[in-house]
């Protein structure tokens, strides 16, 4: 009786690696994710000489938030990486929605 238990507690709690490795879904190939990190470095890389400080600032934080989503989601890193990268990229998306925000401002009522 003891035995069953054992089996029966070691299937329900069953911890291997290797499963959950084989069991967790791999991320797609994000084409979408890809051509918006190329087309926000295309206007970046065009628009450098035309655009003032608060442009270039917002569209580089635009490219580093998505480039480190891309990164989190596809890199094989370490846990706690991965929870820096996912902070750094939510701190550079807000840093941008809030020059974005600046400029609308300045551009308007300005």
């Amino acid at each position: 009786m003891a035995k069953q238990s054992r089996k029966i507690i070691r299937n329900i709690h069953h911890d291997d690696p290797e499963t959950e490795s084989k069991n967790r879904k791999k991320p797609g190939r994000d084409i979408l994710l890809l051509v918006v990190i190329a087309f926000t470095f295309g206007v970046l890389f065009f628009g450098w000489a035309s655009f003032n400080i608060y442009y270039r600032a917002m569209y580089s934080l635009l490219v580093v938030s998505l480039s480190l989503t891309y990164m989190h989601r596809h890199g094989s890193f370490k846990e706690s990486i991965n929870k820096w990268f996912d902070r750094i990229s939510l701190v550079s998306i807000a840093a941008a929605v809030a020059i974005f925000c600046g400029i609308v401002v300045m551009n308007f009522w300005g």
